[in-house]
């Protein structure tokens, strides 16, 4: 199964990944509700974020240094 694939630092909570604000903690019971609660009072303890990298001056510099990117 590719759940199994997974290892813990891989798996994110909806804070972590910055949707936080589509978790509706006032419905019904469901897993993992209290865990959620809990990290929307006290903050995630890591945040996914993305990278730009403008990659054609990277690679002039690497080419500029004699370098492989």
């Amino acid at each position: 199964m590719s759940r199994l694939a997974l290892i813990p630092s891989q798996r994110y909570s909806p804070f972590e990944m910055g949707l936080g604000r589509l978790v509706r903690l006032d419905k019904a019971r469901f897993v993992g509700q209290a865990a959620l609660r809990a990290e929307r009072r006290t903050g995630p303890a890591r945040r996914v974020v993305g990278l730009e990298l403008d990659w054609p001056e990277i690679q002039r510099l690497f080419e500029a240094a004699s370098l492989p990117p």
